[in-house]
């Protein structure tokens, strides 16, 4: 089960990361 939260937290952060990026208007 741990793994699984770590797993959504990661890809959740990920989106995060990639939508300020994006908001930036810098494309990855």
């Amino acid at each position: 089960m741990m793994t699984v939260y770590k797993l959504r937290k990661n890809s959740r952060d990920l989106v995060a990361s990639w939508k300020f990026h994006r908001n930036k208007g810098i494309s990855v």
